[in-house]
């Protein structure tokens, strides 16, 4: 399992006073966490956080070319287990990633639940605020390779604007994948060019502008998808 996890930087520490664990009717804890701006954000029913999870996994819609499904947000993991459930019982079984960006949610969760069954998935993964690299793990899936994010609310609401970057990697990262699909030749333009994707795109329009027309399929997909990413 270790190879699966995402390790935190630095010693373990202490579950801390802004994460804490609530009891609830079921047996099964909730989470609380305190917001950055003040107050406590529930991560979980505090009712019956099974029968929630159930409910959220039931909800993810997944399409036939669907090869991964991203989770972001773990909170304890019950959702993400009750969607593992649902993966293993389907005939064909997507790879599942969790992202964390809470270090100190996360060794909360692996502290006090037990993940098997997600790590029972081929290709499993758990992700904390430094795996964003691990995109680069999806660039060379074939472009009918679906990835499905799927955002945990009370999670994603404590980091709107980081879980936002992983979502709009993850959408680059596709568009790309689709565009060499569509047009061979694209690797001409983008080998070699290092760093996010969409600056990648940018580097390759501007080889384009400084090679000149007339510009063929690739080099107008090209243009026209750094346009979209520019003004959409």
């Amino acid at each position: 399992m270790a190879g699966n996890v995402e390790s935190l930087d630095g010693p373990e520490r202490p579950q801390g006073s802004r994460v804490s664990l609530v009891p609830t009717p079921t047996g099964l804890p909730s989470m609380r966490v305190r917001r950055p701006q003040g107050g406590f954000a529930s991560l979980h029913s505090q009712h019956d956080p099974w029968e929630e999870a159930c409910r959220f996994a039931e909800a993810v819609e997944l399409p036939a070319d669907t090869g991964l499904v991203v989770v972001l947000g773990l909170g304890l993991g019950y959702h993400v287990l009750a969607l593992a459930h649902r993966l293993r019982s389907l005939g064909r079984c997507p790879g599942l990633w969790a992202v964390e960006l809470d270090d100190d949610v996360l060794l909360s969760c692996l502290q006090h639940t037990d993940l098997g069954l997600l790590f029972k998935l081929e290709g499993a993964r758990l992700l904390s605020r430094r795996g964003l690299g691990r995109l680069r793990d999806l660039e060379e899936s074939p472009p009918d390779f679906g990835v499905v994010v799927v955002r945990h609310p009370p999670s994603v609401g404590l980091a709107p604007q980081e879980y936002g970057a992983w979502e709009s990697g993850i959408d680059e990262l596709a568009a790309r994948r689709r565009l060499k699909g569509r047009a061979p030749g694209l690797d001409r333009w983008l080998l070699g060019l290092t760093g996010p994707p969409v600056l990648r795109v940018r580097e390759a329009c501007r080889r384009v502008l400084e090679a000149g027309p007339p510009f063929g399929e690739t080099e107008t997909a090209l243009l026209l998808l750094d346009r979209v990413h520019r003004y959409e």
